[in-house]
């Protein structure tokens, strides 16, 4: 059995097979992304008010970026963990409501899982319960049996014409 007589009868199934594989890396999904799909919550224990954010999910190595309804200037300190963060890993801005940005730098090092961001304000706390996912990686066997069935794919249908024409 030659390769002409294979791509006669294999043609269109290969064929298929290869659209199949390029679509299939075409609509992987992105992994990770922000996820802000939570209610903002409160409670209000007397003069003390916790709000609790909507969730945000990040890769490793991303920013966390996030807004509480107090002015920057009434941002007191924040805690990842329990543990007071230093102001190098993150900046605070705005003046109605405060811009907090957590750097990549920070995320870079902490561990995979749940997390939980904790800001004082002089007008209570503001908690963000925070999930940090694994960075997004190249899956290249994949896509090299993706490119390696569109090549087939390509090939087999060539052979097809040709046979039908000749």
């Amino acid at each position: 059995m030659n390769i002409e007589h294979l791509s006669k009868r294999l043609g269109s199934g290969v064929a298929c097979i290869a659209v199949v594989a390029v679509l299939a890396i075409c609509i992987l999904p992105a992994a990770g992304g922000l996820d802000s799909d939570a209610a903002v919550t409160s409670s209000d224990d007397g003069d003390f008010i916790r709000t609790v954010l909507p969730d945000e999910t990040v890769k490793q190595g991303s920013s966390v970026d996030f807004t509480v309804n107090v002015p920057a200037s009434e941002v007191k300190k924040l805690y990842m963990d329990s543990k007071v963060l230093s102001k190098t890993y993150y900046t605070v801005e705005g003046t109605d409501s405060a811009e907090i940005s957590i750097s990549s730098d920070y995320t870079k090092e902490m561990d995979l899982g749940s997390h939980q961001v904790k800001v004082t304000t002089g007008s209570g706390d503001y908690v963000l319960n925070l999930t940090v996912k694994s960075p997004t990686k190249v899956n290249w066997a994949l896509i090299i049996v993706g490119v390696a069935s569109l090549v087939i794919g390509i090939v087999a249908i060539a052979l097809a014409m040709k046979n039908r024409k000749g």
